[in-house]
């Protein structure tokens, strides 16, 4: 079989698969018993149908999808040489993300084919709503985050038990809007569960009242914050609207004559972008405080 002469998205979501929950595996070098396996394992027929379709389409040649429905695989020796030829292994812990894959389309393809496989989505209430991703291919997943950011999708890697795992999770409205736009699931149940979590989020622009009087009690509760009471060295506000603390500063200097700070945009830990207003001046303090206590 000739070398694949075109880079296209059905190749990138191959090999995708194929680095996730598929193989591309041989005999041992002195084995008497000669294989040459290529498959998927995967009990969502949709994932299935996709990689069956799409290995056709390249290849010709048509997996069969098993009747118990947990993977589609196929035996051939001239595919398994051709794909390892040009891509090397596929082991989960071998695999690298192929540098042919230039183009934001093949990234896509192939993104969505790893996260189809190994991703899972929380969206309950009283949770941070996210993708996740593990791995055990550090460079693997390095890669990854390195592609989505390439896409705007900002990540959080973690290690977890003592290294052995690597974690990527995706979390934060706008980033899960971007990733549903950029990269989505193919997935039925995942794909229901990605958009639970963006409806989960609730509306954050704040609604100042109208009456002088309600919105002075509301800006004050505002700096306030949880604790209840004034800090006396430095005052902050946080929001993930920019618009938000823009009012507050206008009003600020407006009702109070108190001057504030709004930065540029900042970033979590987890990712999640926001936006602070913070009140420095100890005169500006004082006048805060003493508003409060009136």
């Amino acid at each position: 079989m000739e070398r694949i002469k075109t880079i296209d998205t059905d190749l990138a979501a191959i090999h995708g698969y194929l680095c996730a929950d598929g193989y591309v595996i041989t005999h041992a070098p002195n084995s008497k018993r000669k294989y040459y396996r290529l498959g998927l394992r995967n009990t969502e027929l949709v994932l299935l149908s996709d990689f069956q379709s799409k290995f056709f389409s390249l290849f010709g040649i048509m997996p069969k999808i098993t009747p118990d429905i947990d993977r589609a695989h196929i035996s051939s020796k001239p595919i398994y040489f051709l794909l390892t030829n040009m891509f090397g292994s596929f082991y989960c812990n071998d695999w690298k993300f192929p540098k042919l894959f230039k183009s934001k389309k093949l990234k896509e393809s192939w993104l969505r084919a790893v996260f189809d496989c190994e991703a899972w989505v929380i969206s309950k209430k009283g949770t941070d709503p996210r993708v996740s991703l593990e791995l055990i291919n550090l460079s693997g997943i390095k890669s990854i985050q390195r592609i989505l950011k390439q896409f705007k999708i900002i990540s959080k890697f973690s290690p977890k038990k003592k290294g052995k795992i690597f974690r990527l999770d995706i979390f934060g409205k706008e980033n899960l809007i971007r990733f549903q736009k950029e990269i989505d699931f193919l997935h039925p149940r995942k794909k229901e569960l990605l958009q639970n979590a963006i409806d989960s989020f609730i509306n954050y622009k704040w609604a100042f009242p109208k009456a002088r009087k309600q919105l002075i009690k509301f800006i004050l509760s505002k700096l306030k914050g949880k604790s209840g009471k004034i800090n006396n060295k430095r005052v902050r506000v946080c929001s993930n609207m920019l618009i938000n603390l823009k009012k507050m500063k206008y009003n600020l200097n407006k009702l109070f004559g108190v001057k504030s700070i709004v930065s540029k945009k900042l970033f979590s830990g987890n990712g999640v972008s926001y936006y602070e207003l913070s009140i420095n001046g100890r005169a500006d303090i004082a006048k805060i405080i003493w508003r409060s206590n009136t």
